[in-house]
């Protein structure tokens, strides 16, 4: 599980069957402070940020089996704790504070670090490797894994863009997929083209405006990659194409409380106060009044039964 939502897509899919029942094997880092999930290393490694006061936070490796601490890391500080952990294909590890980009060898050896102007809340990979960092006040990087060198210029979106989410990558054109905005302006979904150099570039394929003020969740790919879903805090479930143009929209009941996910199938899952079903006609069906929300979904849109 390299990334908070398992892949560069967002889609939090788990391959395999789950468990029936759940029982607490251990605990570990009682009394910090976490705010995001905890990642896995190719090695196993279970790797999470915590807060530990107003001026530092730590970087945690801990061993699966028993959640004893492999190492730790305190040269990250306090923003670090809303930054999730990413880790690549050769066990490094991408995670960042209020100043710097941080790389980590899977033994907690720092690999490199670079300065940044603010707090990337989790960074993605694309297919050909490198490394997509978006910061908190709306700058775009690319960054080489190898020595941390800036692969292009930095993107700055508009003025006022606020990005908290995490972006996604679309896995064949590697167009980055970012939604930004704050509490005082319209929400924004982003399509960026990055293209390899040298020197690399950044083109912004599209800006595509929200009903409502600022996207609460991350943008996931379905599982072909035809659609990017998300959700606004206008009570919209917005399914958008591979071009930016609007694929359909939703009414929900209640806020999205958590992000779309996908299924094996391409059904979409996602938390709010009202479950729909929909099938491919968009017509409602079916609905329910629980704290889940569960969408099998047919390419050209959707509907509930």
């Amino acid at each position: 599980w390299p990334t908070i939502h398992r892949d560069s897509c967002n889609s939090n899919f788990v391959p395999f069957a789950g468990p029936e029942s759940l029982v607490t094997a251990w605990t570990a880092l009682d009394g910090s402070r976490l705010l995001t999930a905890a990642t896995l290393g190719p090695e196993g490694n279970v790797y999470n940020t915590t807060g530990i006061g107003s001026t530092r936070s730590h970087l945690y490796a801990l061993n699966p089996d028993d959640g004893g601490i492999v190492w730790k890391s305190d040269l990250l500080d306090s923003r670090a704790v809303y930054s999730a952990v990413v880790v690549d294909r050769d066990g490094d590890i991408y995670v960042s504070d209020s100043e710097e980009l941080f790389a980590f060898y899977s033994d907690g050896a720092l690999k490199w670090s670079i300065p940044i102007s603010d707090t990337v809340y989790t960074t993605a990979i694309t297919t050909d490797g490198y490394l997509i960092a978006v910061t908190e006040n709306g700058e775009v990087m690319a960054v080489n894994r190898s020595d941390g060198s800036l692969a292009a210029d930095i993107l700055p979106l508009p003025e006022g863009r606020v990005v908290t989410t995490t972006p996604a990558i679309h896995p064949v054109t590697n167009r980055i997929y970012i939604v930004a905005g704050d509490a005082r302006v319209d929400g924004y979904f982003y399509g960026i083209d990055f293209t390899q150099g040298p020197p690399g570039s950044f083109d912004i394929a599209f800006e595509a405006p929200l009903m409502g003020k600022y996207s609460a969740t991350n943008p996931t790919i379905s599982y072909n990659g035809s659609h990017i879903y998300l959700a606004d805090r206008d009570k919209f479930l917005y399914a958008f194409n591979e071009d930016g143009s609007l694929a359909w929209t939703y009414p929900l009941s209640e806020k999205c409380l958590g992000w779309p996910s996908i299924g094996q199938n391409g059904e979409i899952y996602f938390l709010a106060a009202q479950v729909y079903i929909r099938d491919a006609e968009c017509e409602s069906l079916y609905s329910l009044h629980i704290e889940f929300g569960y969408f099998p979904f047919r390419e050209k849109n959707a509907r509930d039964f």
